[in-house]
């Protein structure tokens, strides 16, 4: 009788061991990526879902600096497993499918549960269409071994202000 006891004691601890090391390799174990933007006094951050296909009816996210200028990204990768992790990382943007320009070219080696991260700054000036009204949209692509992460990149149009001097009527 007390050998039956023992057993199934066994087997329930067995099982809640297994049920948490599910929810551990399930959702902390893999490999994570952020981007994000300053653009100045507005800081705008993207986490991509590792399991995320990138396929047709998925969400392409969306970047809007509030500045006309210098905008700093970074992309930091998270690795969540036992081995280390190596890769190339090109950033470029495109507009209507049309590479314009690449923006960042370099490698990443994170080892096991650590992170690493890449910066670049983008220059919106450059980028401005000169008969926009309200902006102009381009893709920004970060390409990283057979990844490829896509964010769609808002450049406002500069802020033209027209100076008006004032007038002081008195009576």
């Amino acid at each position: 009788m007390f050998k039956n006891k023992t057993l199934y004691l066994i087997l329930a601890i067995a099982c809640f061991i297994g049920i948490i090391l599910i929810f551990f390799f399930d959702g902390y174990v893999g490999l994570y990526d952020t981007l994000t933007m300053d653009s100045g006094e507005q800081i705008q951050s993207i986490n991509f879902d590792q399991k995320n296909s990138g396929g047709r009816d998925s969400f392409i996210p969306q970047l809007y600096p509030n500045t006309s200028g210098n905008v700093s990204l970074s992309y930091e990768i998270d690795n969540r497993n036992f081995s280390s992790y190596r890769s190339d990382i090109i950033v470029s943007i495109w507009r209507n499918q049309v590479k314009v320009a690449d923006v960042f070219t370099g490698a990443v080696d994170v080892g096991a549960f650590k992170k690493d991260t890449v910066n670049w700054t983008i220059d919106t000036q450059d980028y401005v269409s000169q008969n926009a009204t309200d902006g102009t949209s381009y893709t920004l692509e970060i390409k990283r071994g057979d990844i490829l992460r896509k964010v769609i990149f808002y450049i406002p149009i500069p802020n033209i202000k027209t100076i008006i001097p004032a007038t002081v009527i008195s009576k």
